[in-house]
């Protein structure tokens, strides 16, 4: 394997899978979704529900704790181009948020956030921010009318920012999630310790056999779908 072909394609199935899916790296979710969250929130705990496949895309729900001791919902999915993909957007959470309340009080659901990673630009936003966080708001007033639902739409291959650039955690972890594929190392500017475990989780070198086998035909599918 070549050092430049160290690294896996995050923005795969197998690679949101083993990044935000699991238990086992859930410091590397929790790292993310904080960082988007800006100290808006914060996650504290997250427990994973199983995984669904909806118009052929896998979505990982979890239940989660934040610091207040509340919880909280909190939805990844990877986003490919497709015509109605902002209706998809208003199912994925309607479906996710009626599944979650069936049954529970009123109270058992203070926060949902929404994140879709997508592998596409946008064509309704052309500035150079490539992170939307998109709320339900009072068009008359200009006031959010309700600051729990929040919808988070990361345009990965947007972020085109060096490394010297880099103003914020998320800023870093978008560029990792980019860039990971062509490194062959860890950019200095990503010296946090959790970057360190990002580096070893995507590295292909640590996968089993079977892990290798998932991962090539899921880069094959994102390259030929």
């Amino acid at each position: 394997m070549n050092e430049k072909d160290r690294y896996m394609d995050p923005m795969t199935e197998f690679g949101i899978q083993r990044l935000f899916g699991t238990e086992a790296n859930n410091d590397l979710a929790l790292d993310f979704v904080n960082s988007l969250l800006r100290g808006k929130d914060e996650v504290r705990e997250m427990h994973h529900l199983p995984t669904e496949r909806t118009f052929g895309v896998s979505v990982y729900d979890t239940w989660c704790v934040n610091a207040q001791g509340d919880r909280v919902i909190v939805q990844i999915q990877q986003a490919y181009p497709h015509p109605a993909f902002k209706d998809r957007t208003m199912y994925y959470a309607a479906k996710g948020i009626s599944e979650r309340w069936f049954n529970q009080d009123d109270n058992f659901i203070n926060g949902i956030y929404l994140i879709h990673l997508l592998d596409f630009e946008m064509e309704d936003y052309t500035t150079d921010s490539f992170i939307h966080e998109v709320g339900l708001m009072d068009m008359n007033s200009k006031r959010m009318l309700n600051n729990s639902l929040v919808y988070y739409f990361v345009e990965v291959p947007k972020c085109r920012k060096e490394t010297d650039a880099l103003e914020s955690k998320a800023d870093k972890w978008v560029y990792a999630l980019r860039n990971l594929p062509t490194l062959e190392a860890r950019p200095e500017a990503l010296h946090e310790p959790i970057f360190a475990r990002l580096f070893d989780v995507a590295d292909r070198q640590r996968f089993t056999p079977a892990e290798r086998t998932a991962y090539e035909a899921s880069l094959w599918k994102k390259k030929n779908q």
